[in-house]
């Protein structure tokens, strides 16, 4: 019960983060996806709810060494009251190297690239009602250090990511911005499901273009369900 509580507390923050958070940035960060995987053939599937919105994740070990992600976002924000709203689409594939270590420890570097598009009519903070559409892509790369037990996972990831942001009202212009995403997540369960909670920052490192950039949503917030299908269950 003390679980289920934790995570209807973490539900109510998340939905409240949407509902103040996702009017005005252009960017938004998606789930980190982080599979601590054990061997060859272990499939991991998740689906999150959080800042970012609707969060789709899927990640196969096709080796004992090297794995495969697939990342997916949506978000539909509309207010009931005015015309103001925040749309966005992404979607994500990388592939990476891992590791286990000392049986329950875990490293892993993956790297990915990525597109999506967004749309936002908001009030900006002088009052003035502004409309952006843009397209984006991303690369990442993607350290993890991870423990896993056969009840609980715990995942430190600090994901490096380019955004190249192309906004409808520069024709000839993108805008360019380094970033590190660095998250921690948990996760507790048994065997073939768990309940996961993620919490980290999406921070500047580098603004390419000196004269012009983008609104970024800073925080990244996310609880869902993960699947793991298993060719060993590893303990």
């Amino acid at each position: 019960m003390k679980l289920v509580k934790i995570y209807a507390i973490s539900f109510i923050i998340a939905s409240f983060s949407v509902i103040f958070n996702s009017c005005a940035p252009a960017y938004v960060p998606n789930v980190v996806n982080t599979p601590l995987f054990n061997n060859k053939a272990e499939t991991q599937l998740g689906i999150y709810s959080g800042i970012s919105g609707l969060d789709a994740q899927a990640a196969v070990a096709i080796t004992n060494n090297i794995g495969v992600m697939f990342n997916s976002s949506f978000i539909n924000s509309v207010s009931d009251t005015t015309d103001k709203y925040h749309k966005h689409t992404f979607f994500e594939a990388g592939i990476g190297y891992y590791t286990v270590f000392n049986k329950n420890g875990h490293f892993a570097l993956f790297s990915g690239y990525g597109y999506g598009n967004v749309s936002i009519k908001a009030t900006n903070i002088f009052g003035n009602l502004i409309t952006t559409n843009a397209t984006y892509q991303r690369i990442f790369i993607q350290p993890e250090f991870g423990f896993t037990s056969a009840i609980f996972e715990l995942d430190f990831s600090p994901r490096f990511v380019f955004v190249d942001m192309n906004p409808d009202y520069l024709q000839f212009t993108t805008i360019k911005k380094v970033l590190v995403e660095p998250t921690i997540t948990s996760k507790i369960g048994y065997k073939y499901l768990f309940f996961t909670s993620q919490i980290g920052f999406s921070m500047p490192l580098l603004n390419i273009n000196s004269d012009v950039w983008f609104k970024r949503q800073a925080f990244i917030f996310s609880i869902g369900v993960q699947i793991k299908i298993v060719n060993k269950y590893h303990t």
